[in-house]
């Protein structure tokens, strides 16, 4: 199944498998005359899910390569699929190629545990600058290597969002002094807006 975005993030193309699908389930509001022209935003659900959709738009339209696994429910059942994502004509247009991989269930375990209790249990860090997402082994990776390594559309819902510093970015925005938690590494500006 085959969608294309443009550049203002309207779905502008929906091949033969996506009308032979929204057909066989009897998705009127699946139909291209309702799809097509509508952001893609408006049809995914959760705040987190859309802000890792639009990391990953973005990695795209840089120049990524994206593949990682994701569970679609259709027609009541629930189906893991590969969706790869990459830009064309320059960056403009972004494409989505979703194929069947075999039928699976959602696991309903918490998606990341710092064995820190509930409170940190679904707590996912983004860099705010770089974009980059730390893993439970402290490294920071690229979104789609995050998404792909922490599974993380093969849950029903991916983990909640925090947005922190990384070392690399901290240090490029002249932090040296490396006041940090065991979680992240976080900027310190103080009352006079000077930064530590």
């Amino acid at each position: 199944m085959v969608y294309i975005i443009d550049a203002a993030d309207r779905v502008i193309h929906l091949d033969e498998d996506w009308v032979k699908c929204a057909g066989e389930m009897g998705r009127e509001d699946l139909a291209p005359g309702r799809i097509l022209g509508r952001t893609i935003w408006s049809f995914l659900h959760g705040i987190e899910t859309v802000h890792l959709y639009r990391l990953l738009v973005r990695r795209a339209r840089r120049g990524a390569q994206i593949e990682f696994r994701l569970v679609v429910k259709a027609g009541g059942e629930a189906q893991l699929r590969r969706m790869k994502i990459q830009a064309i004509a320059g960056g403009e247009s972004v494409v989505f190629e979703s194929s069947p991989i075999e039928a699976a269930e959602p696991d309903s375990t918490p998606l990341l545990s710092s064995g820190e209790g509930e409170a940190q249990e679904s707590l996912l860090i983004v860099c705010s600058w770089c974009d980059r997402v730390k893993l439970p082994d402290e490294t920071w990776v690229e979104v789609e290597q995050a998404v792909s390594r922490l599974g993380l559309f093969e849950r029903e819902t991916p983990p909640k969002l925090t947005h922190g510093v990384c070392e690399d970015c901290f240090k490029s925005l002249g932090g040296g002094d490396d006041r940090r938690d065991d979680r992240t590494t976080y900027l310190y500006v103080d009352a006079a807006g000077q930064s530590s």
